[in-house]
């Protein structure tokens, strides 16, 4: 007879064992649902592509925002509204293009850009909600009716000349 874990292995014990076995795969429990729910190499890979995609574009976006003297050191406060979403909207584009150009490189299917994308603008729209106003009265305007919608946590000035000239000034933006 054969030998299992110290014991004789038999018919009603190896019955047994699989009996166990048959039981645990169709129940998935324990070790084995931790095995079946783990991602294969192939999702690994996907993943860690598309997390290389997103962070492509972040750094883009940093720094355009940068070079355009939105944030960072030599930053230009105060700034017009109008201004401060212009550059966000050029820097915007540049992380969508580096994302891009990062998930061709490797080799990202389109089910998976869909998602890199909307990740990406997720972490993009943040920005906005670290803007503070000159004055409390600043945040008013930019909440008044009217003022249209620009983008992802964004909101821009209606095209008339009259709120153009009520826009509040952005007096600080973290580095």
């Amino acid at each position: 007879p054969r030998q299992l874990c110290g014991g004789e292995l038999t018919g009603l014990g190896l019955s047994e064992l699989l009996r166990q076995y048959i039981c645990a795969v169709s129940h998935r429990e324990g070790m084995l649902a931790e095995i079946c729910d783990m991602p294969t190499h192939r999702e690994l890979l996907r993943q860690l592509a598309g997390r290389r995609a997103v962070d492509a574009g972040v750094q883009r976006y940093k720094d355009s925002l940068l070079k355009s003297g939105v944030i960072g050191s030599k930053a230009r406060l105060p700034m017009q509204p109008a201004l401060l979403l212009a550059n966000h909207t050029a820097a915007n584009q540049a992380a969508l293009d580096a994302m891009e150009a990062e998930a061709r490189i490797s080799g990202i299917e389109a089910d998976e850009l869909s998602s890199s994308r909307q990740k990406l603008e997720q972490q993009l729209a943040c920005w906005s909600s670290q803007l503070w106003p000159a004055a409390p009265e600043a945040s008013a305007v930019l909440a008044t009716p009217g003022l249209e919608s620009l983008g992802p946590g964004l909101c821009g000035l209606a095209e008339d000349e009259a709120q153009r000239k009520a826009s509040p000034i952005v007096t600080q933006v973290p580095s």
